[in-house]
């Protein structure tokens, strides 16, 4: 399933400007180089820093650079809530899955390229090449996730349901191992 189609299954399709002008009226800036009301906290704030009203003076390099990381967090945050929304349990549970049996495959592969008495063939070093490629870029993907929802920035829907759709005998009495 591609990004877009993903994103229109979640949220629906995003409206997209019909006309040039539509377009520049909603790259339009103010004056002082923000976007009238739809500026947003993160821009006053950085102006509020620069005009050194928030620090009491002019801005270090490390103001600065904290408020860099904050600027990037929120607007991820924001991004993400946008784009993706809460998640379910679910869905983490199958993409894991998804992981699992991808590396399963590859071990599969390179054990019978391995126990073959002939040498790999191009074709089999590009196939597993190929599957290596996926499951590290998966492996990537599935990280960023996992860091999203434990610094909080996605909500996850659902946690009760995880343990069953994983496979694994629900623990009733015992504490819940997902939150």
């Amino acid at each position: 399933m591609s990004v877009a189609s993903y994103l229109d299954a979640r949220r629906g399709p995003a409206p997209r400007p019909t006309s040039r002008s539509s377009i520049r009226s909603v790259n339009r800036t103010d004056s002082r180089g923000g976007s009238g009301e739809a500026e947003g906290k993160t821009a006053r704030t950085l102006r509020a820093v620069r005009d050194g009203e928030e620090s009491g003076g002019p801005l270090t390099t490390a103001q600065f650079t904290r408020h860099i990381a904050h600027v990037v967090e929120d607007q991820t945050r924001a991004a993400l809530d946008r784009y993706v929304g809460a998640v379910g349990a679910g869905e983490i549970v199958d993409m894991a899955r998804h992981l699992g049996q991808m590396k399963a495959r590859y071990i599969a592969q390179s054990l019978a390229v391995a126990t073959d008495r002939k040498p790999p063939t191009r074709a089999d070093a590009q196939e597993m090449r190929w599957m290596r490629e996926q499951i590290e870029e998966l492996e990537l993907a599935f990280q960023a996730i996992r860091d999203a929802i434990s610094s909080e920035m996605i909500p996850v829907r659902d946690l009760g349901g995880a343990e069953a759709r994983a496979g694994r005998p629900s623990n009733e009495d015992g504490p819940d191992m997902l939150s």
